[in-house]
């Protein structure tokens, strides 16, 4: 049995609202359709909820150049400023 290229896989979670909306912008700019998930529950629920409710999510045939998008993000946000 295949699995469906579009059906929605979670990248990354135990987002803030604002890490998640950083990340999800990054991703778009670089072609990636992606959206966040559990921000209405983040709002519901409070501090508490907010750091790990807030997920990633893109579609199964995006889910490797996401991840290596997200990986290259991550590198220069940890590479030191010259």
């Amino acid at each position: 049995m295949t699995s469906d290229p579009n059906s929605p896989q979670i990248i990354a979670g135990s987002l803030t609202e604002q890490e998640a909306a950083v990340l999800v912008d990054f991703l778009k700019e670089t072609g990636v359709e992606a959206r966040t998930w559990g921000t209405q529950l983040a709002t519901i629920y409070g501090e508490v909820a907010r750091r790990d409710c807030v997920q990633i999510v893109v579609r199964q045939s995006d889910v490797e150049r996401a991840e290596r998008a997200l990986e290259g993000f991550h590198q220069s946000q940890a590479s030191p400023v010259q």
